[in-house]
């Protein structure tokens, strides 16, 4: 799963879906037909993030509507890209205002002896956090995760978090990971700024939920300046 934005005077959010084999850079543009400003970003990173994710969203920063010369708003498109041999997925993502989430469902609980669907999971936590960032915006972010995986506890699941918004006080971007999701900040064609991993092991990430540390104890703030034109990526 990828999502990502831009700060800009008018607000859109897209989906498609598409196979892994299929050309993400032409998926794309026939998506973004109007967004022009997409193509080089999609060149940059289409090759990463069909290896990496199963739903994705982009977007840039732009000036505000009087020329204020700081990003003020973000923009939104998403692509969805379908595992075939999933009949459910794992994955959610959501969109509050000038914020994003991905959350990044473990899905090793659908395997073994005994598969758990770990929906209703991804979809309350989904819910619960996105209920709290309507109310709290990008303030005790991991506070705000806690409370959430607190209301869902009783519910079979884990999921990885990435968490990240525009504070339009001071054209920062800040937010919350926990996992081995990937934000990238890409400024002129270059990855100016990107998150590191977290992970207690290889390949078994940080993640909340049932059986999982406590957020406060996994959890990584981050925040970085942008500046008009940057492109916002979370996988």
């Amino acid at each position: 799963m990828v999502l990502g934005f831009v700060a800009a005077s008018r607000w859109a959010f897209l989906r498609t879906t598409a196979n892994c084999n299929q050309s993400l850079c032409g998926v794309g543009r026939r998506l973004f037909r109007d967004w022009e400003w997409i193509n080089p970003t999609l060149d940059l990173v289409a090759g990463a993030s069909c290896r990496r994710s199963r739903r994705w969203v982009m977007s840039r920063s732009t000036e505000d509507e009087n020329g204020g010369g700081a990003p003020t708003r973000v923009e939104f498109g998403t692509f969805s890209i379908a595992d075939p041999s999933k009949v459910k997925s794992e994955d959610r993502f959501f969109v509050v205002g000038n914020t994003g989430a991905v959350l990044d469902g473990v899905g090793g609980w659908a395997t073994g002896n005994q598969p758990v669907d770990i929906g209703p999971f991804m979809d309350g936590l989904s819910h619960q956090l996105r209920s709290s960032i309507e109310i709290s915006g990008l303030d005790n972010l991991t506070e705000q995760v806690d409370l959430s995986v607190q209301k869902v506890a009783q519910l079979a699941g884990s999921t990885t978090v990435l968490i990240a918004g525009l504070d339009t006080r001071d054209s920062t971007l800040r937010g919350v990971i926990i996992g081995d999701s990937l934000l990238a900040v890409i400024r002129k064609n270059r990855i100016v700024y990107q998150t590191a991993a977290g992970s207690y092991s290889f390949n078994f990430p940080f993640q909340v939920g049932m059986n999982c540390s406590p957020p406060r104890e996994v959890a990584q703030l981050f925040d970085f300046r942008l500046q008009v034109g940057d492109w916002i990526l979370l996988a």
